[in-house]
């Protein structure tokens, strides 16, 4: 939302930026495939809802959205329709407890126990792992260590 005082050019005043926002999720919410009649988006949020979801940094959005499957979030223009094909998955704008957006990750070396972790890990937790691992501590990450890599 282009925000008096936020950006350069500015033109929604703050007392208008939470009816400006309604009016996109609205909007958002009743975008669907022409083709299936299938709403577009699996979930929308508005900013101040980032906080639960700790993705409210400085300069997220105004309001987050996460494609249904099927669906990309891009800004493709060459495309001559709004809706078409996906045809690359594990992009920006999924779910990542989707179980299809659940990869696989491996590590190896001399300090790394031969092991198999089946639960799931996340993504945050990898940086201050192999920060560990390499020997210094991470102190600004939002990961826990994965100690399972850690045991001789």
């Amino acid at each position: 939302i282009n925000l008096v005082g936020r950006q350069r050019n500015g033109i929604v005043s703050e007392g208008a930026y939470s009816q400006v926002q309604d009016q996109i999720v609205m909007m958002l919410n009743g975008l669907v495939d022409p083709m299936t009649g299938e709403p577009v988006f699996a979930r929308i949020v508005r900013r101040d809802e980032l906080t639960e979801l700790r993705l409210d940094a400085p300069l997220a959005g105004d309001i987050l959205v996460q494609a249904r499957p099927g669906y990309t979030l891009s800004d493709d223009r060459s495309s001559d329709g709004i809706f078409t094909q996906a045809t690359i998955y594990g992009e920006q704008g999924y779910d990542p407890l989707l179980e299809m957006m659940q990869g696989g990750w491996f590590a190896a070396g001399p300090k790394i126990p031969i092991i198999s972790i089946t639960s799931p890990v996340q993504y945050v937790d990898l940086a201050p792992t192999i920060a560990s691992l390499l020997g210094f501590e991470m102190d600004d990450s939002d990961g826990q260590i994965i100690e399972a890599f850690l045991r001789p």
